[in-house]
């Protein structure tokens, strides 16, 4: 995992907060060619609540597609007064509390931690509908 200066950290945050509330980043994708699209079938959804020049929470979901439907499956953000990862595959869901650090740090490691695990995510997901 490769950290950011804190200025790039800034910098991020405020494109990201004044350009484009919430982006989608692609995980996985394919072309429909009756559709003639590009169709998202794994993504993270990143969304910020700024107040002011600070960011005062954050939501960072990844999300499948599965037979056509949207699932959520794993959520990191700070509802309930506390940075947190939701594991929405788990019933109950679990909250796994994060690290205090400031929220623009902790985007970053919440989107960097889903890309790299997102496939056994989904994989437990799957496992655990059936």
């Amino acid at each position: 995992m490769f950290i950011y200066p804190e200025k790039v950290y800034i910098l991020l945050y405020h494109i990201m907060v004044y350009m484009a509330n919430p982006f989608v980043i692609p995980l996985r994708t394919h072309y429909d060619r009756g559709l003639h699209e590009i169709i998202i079938e794994d993504a993270i959804r990143v969304e910020f609540f700024p107040k002011g020049r600070k960011m005062e929470k954050f939501a960072i979901i990844y999300y499948t597609v599965i037979e056509g439907e949207e699932h959520q499956v794993v959520r990191y953000d700070c509802s309930h007064d506390f940075a947190h990862k939701d594991l929405l595959y788990l019933k109950p869901v679990e909250k796994v509390p994060l690290p205090h650090l400031r929220p623009e740090v902790l985007v970053d490691l919440a989107v960097d931690e889903i890309h790299d695990n997102w496939r056994t995510y989904k994989k437990k997901y799957i496992q655990l509908m059936k």
